[in-house]
Formats: C-alpha cells, sequence, structure tokens
C-alpha cells in the first residue's frame, strides 16, 4: 500500500499534521503534507484497505480480537514508508490532528478552517468525525456541542474541500445564528424581513428566511447563507404559517 502525498494535485496548503492511531504508541507527523485537502482522503485509503487485510488475516489465523492492532501496524508501515512522515511523541501538538480508531473504524480530525464571505473573515477550530465503514462525516464547530454540518465522501473528496467549500458553509450557518440571535426574539410584527429559522435537512442544518410576498397567501423560502430563492410556499402552506403568526400574536399580545 504505497503512500505519496508528493503527487496529490488537489494540495492547497503547507501545514504540519499528526496521525494518533489508537493502539500505536507515537504520533506521526507531517511538517508539510498535514492539510486536511491532503492528508485526510489517503488516511482514510489506507485505514480502509488496512482494516480489510486485517480481517481476512484474522479469519485465517483465528485471531479475531487482534484486528485493530494489526490495521494499526499496517497503516503506520505504510505512512513511514512516505520520508514526509516521522514519528513523534503524542504530546506534539501540530496544526491538524487525526485520531484513527481502527476497532470502531471511525476517524476524527481537529483543525482549524479559514473562510471569507462577504466583508466578513472568521478562523475557527472545528472537529470532524467520520465513520470509515459508511463514508459519512459530521462537523462540529469548537465551542458548541450540536452538529453544524453533514456530508459524504463523495463531497470530502472535491477539490479544495477543505480549503473553500466547508469554510464557506460553516461561516454562512454562523452569520445566520448570529442574526437570529440579534434579531430572533423581536416580535414577529415588528421584523420587516421575515421569520427566521434553522431547517434540519438531511445533508445538513441551513439557516432560512419566511419571508411574506405580496400577498398573504404569497411566502417565499430564502437560504440565508447565499440569499438564493428556494422555493415559493404553496397557497396551503401560506395558510398555516398566517394562521400560526395570528395565534402567537394573539398569545404574546394577551
Amino acid at each position: 500500500m504505497p503512500i505519496d502525498l508528493t503527487r496529490l494535485k488537489s494540495r492547497t496548503s503547507v501545514a504540519s499534521g499528526g496521525v494518533d492511531i489508537t493502539g500505536f504508541p507515537q504520533l506521526l507527523l507531517t511538517r508539510e503534507f498535514g492539510d486536511p485537502d491532503t492528508l485526510l482522503i489517503p488516511l482514510v485509503d489506507a485505514a480502509r484497505e488496512a482494516i480489510t487485510a486485517s480481517k481476512g488475516l484474522a479469519a485465517s489465523n483465528g485471531d479475531v480480537d487482534q484486528v485493530g492492532m494489526m490495521a494499526a501496524i499496517h497503516v503506520a508501515t505504510a505512512f513511514m514508508k512516505d520520508s514526509n512522515f516521522t514519528l513523534a511523541p503524542k504530546s506534539s501538538q501540530p496544526q491538524s490532528r487525526y485520531v484513527l480508531d481502527l476497532d470502531a473504524e471511525t476517524i476524527h480530525l481537529r483543525t482549524w478552517l479559514y473562510a471569507t464571505v462577504g466583508k466578513r473573515t472568521s478562523t475557527f477550530l472545528v472537529t470532524i468525525a467520520g465513520n470509515i465503514k459508511t463514508g459519512m462525516f459530521a462537523v462540529r464547530t469548537g465551542t458548541e456541542d450540536n452538529i453544524v454540518a453533514e456530508f459524504d465522501e463523495k463531497r470530502l473528496r472535491q477539490p479544495g474541500f477543505f480549503s473553500t467549500v466547508l469554510p464557506e458553509e460553516c461561516l454562512r450557518l454562523q452569520m445566520g445564528m448570529d442574526h437570529f440571535k440579534r434579531f430572533g426574539n423581536l416580535p414577529v410584527a415588528e421584523v420587516d424581513a421575515g421569520v427566521r429559522l434553522n431547517l434540519p435537512l438531511t445533508s445538513g442544518p441551513i439557516p432560512i428566511l419566511l419571508r411574506r410576498k405580496d400577498s398573504a397567501d404569497a411566502w417565499e423560502v430564502l437560504d440565508e447563507r447565499t440569499t438564493a430563492l428556494l422555493v415559493m410556499l404553496p397557497p396551503e402552506a401560506a395558510v398555516h404559517i398566517e394562521r400560526l403568526l395570528a395565534a402567537l400574536l394573539k398569545i404574546l399580545n394577551k
């Protein structure tokens, strides 16, 4: 299983990275190829291959309890053949840290994202939890327990996903949440822009804006991250919104 990170054309930055394999005594450290756009996919591929090979070997030897350890040695050996990796103490503090648990078939990444949207620039720490078997990943910010984004491995393999796509999505979501915190407690009748909420889609929550148009039965749904029109509500849905707002106003005005 050869590893050669220098051949990756999608490389976008120079950053240190450390791979902490559960059960392996030291950190696999790279000083230049640690950014997620460069390292995460080769690491996931290597882990998946190592797990498959170790399960086959363990089954033939009747030693199924050692699958995780054999897979860990398999991955460590493969990466140590690349001259960009050295062994380092687990106390080392690389810019991106990958924790690989081959028994649980999971990978966790803690890294910094940088994004600019409009006039706002932000740097924030994220934790990304991935399932090697299913290829699903979830993102949490450093200060939030809630999942702020979810994506599959197909999106993960997009060039520049961690340098452009994911940071911008997280920043737009944060901007929407900040806006909601600032204006969400105002009475609906005084909020000209409409009604804001976070919608939990299967791909992850997004901030949306429900805004009345020219008449009571004409409501539009906007994506607050991009201000793009998502859909016009059908009249029967608009009726329910009008009834909900009327009920809320009646309750709050008591």
